[in-house]
């Protein structure tokens, strides 16, 4: 039940598909997936195509039991365009905060929860 575009996307486990936004990104937009069961462990949001190209230049990760209060997880690396951290309470919900200079496009490739 995706068209195409949804959040589900990037949170599929599948490595051909991805979210693109449909426009470029700017401080106060927001990118949100709401897992079916409380997840914890270590993720990883990869923000890019496989081959490096569309990273993320600056954004970070907030985390949230009920998808109202929200607690910052970690920012995105500069360099690789990921974000990676360990959730030791479990979430519902997790939301991306592309935070670049100029707005840009958002591609996240893959959302991994170990």
């Amino acid at each position: 039940a995706d068209a195409g575009h949804g959040p589900e996307r990037a949170a599929d486990s599948l490595e051909a598909t991805c979210y693109v936004s449909a426009g470029p990104m700017q401080r106060g937009d927001w990118w949100r997936v709401e897992f079916s069961e409380p997840v914890t462990g270590r993720i990883v949001v990869h923000s890019g195509t496989r081959d490096g190209a569309d990273r993320l230049s600056a954004g970070r990760v907030e985390v949230s039991r009920d998808g109202r209060f929200w607690n910052r997880a970690a920012p995105f690396s500069r360099t690789t365009g990921t974000c990676a951290f360990i959730q030791r309470s479990p979430i519902r919900h997790l939301r991306v905060l592309p935070e670049p200079a100029k707005p840009e496009v958002l591609t996240l490739r893959e959302v991994v929860v170990e």
